[in-house]
């Protein structure tokens, strides 16, 4: 099914590079023939634009908090999340969302993984290793930076960056302030072109995070969050 939470979570978090997420899984390619030629892939080349925008990802992500409201549209269906960032750095973080009524918190740290569900008095634990692996927000630059195209450009005193994933045929645009180095706006376009969702950023505010905004409410009921399918898009025709 397609995921909206998780995809427009990690989306915001990345700068736009991962809101995929919330679209249909793309097939996997057929596999080549026993006799086919092998060719070893050629390592991703330098890509300085990309290199600066990871740093900006780092010091957004690193003793920052700030809101985020996204306007997307999911199975043809209008809706608006707003979310708030709590950042000590890209392995320890917080996001409050809420979106139609509902109020959630994720928590992601070295230690622990979950989600609260407010409403439900509910934690949900992630100890599924692929649920995980979208959590490492630099691992997952990473490998954008191999499949995606860059660009830099200015716009009314700001800088644009416009990235196209090659894999996905998505592309996204990341607003910039230059002098604060935080992110102002970032819209996503699915493969077609259309326009996915639109975020806001705004509030930011620079200081140490306490640890005590990953701690777990008190007397919530805990529970195991279930594996995902491995190929999540292959009950969708």
């Amino acid at each position: 099914m397609k995921k909206l939470v998780s995809g427009i979570a990690i989306f915001a978090v990345l700068c736009s590079f991962s809101f995929a997420n919330a679209q249909e899984a793309t097939p996997a390619a057929p596999a080549a023939p026993a006799t086919a030629e092998v060719k070893t892939a050629a390592p991703a080349t330098a890509n300085p634009v990309f290199d600066e925008l990871i740093k900006i990802a780092e010091k957004c992500t690193t003793n920052n908090q700030y809101s985020m409201e996204i306007k997307a549209k999911v199975n043809g269906k209008d809706i608006t999340s707003k979310m708030k960032f709590y950042f000590k750095d890209m392995q320890n973080y917080r996001i409050d969302n809420e979106v139609m009524g509902q109020k959630t918190r994720m928590v992601v740290t070295p230690e622990a993984t979950w989600t609260y569900m407010e409403a439900q008095k509910l934690i949900m634990k992630m100890s599924d290793k692929s649920m995980l692996e979208n959590m490492n927000l630099k691992a997952m630059l990473e490998k954008q930076k191999a499949t995606s195209e860059i660009t830099k450009s200015a716009e009314g005193g700001n800088d644009v960056y416009t990235i196209v994933d090659k894999e996905k045929k998505t592309k996204s645009t990341l607003t910039v302030d230059p002098k604060k180095g935080v992110y102002l706006k970032a819209v996503m376009y699915n493969e077609k072109g259309e326009l996915a969702s639109e975020a806001a950023f705004s509030d930011w505010t620079s200081g140490p995070i306490s640890d005590d905004m990953f701690k777990k409410p008190e007397g919530a009921q805990e529970m195991e969050m279930p594996k995902m399918p491995a190929n999540p898009g292959a009950e969708q025709k």
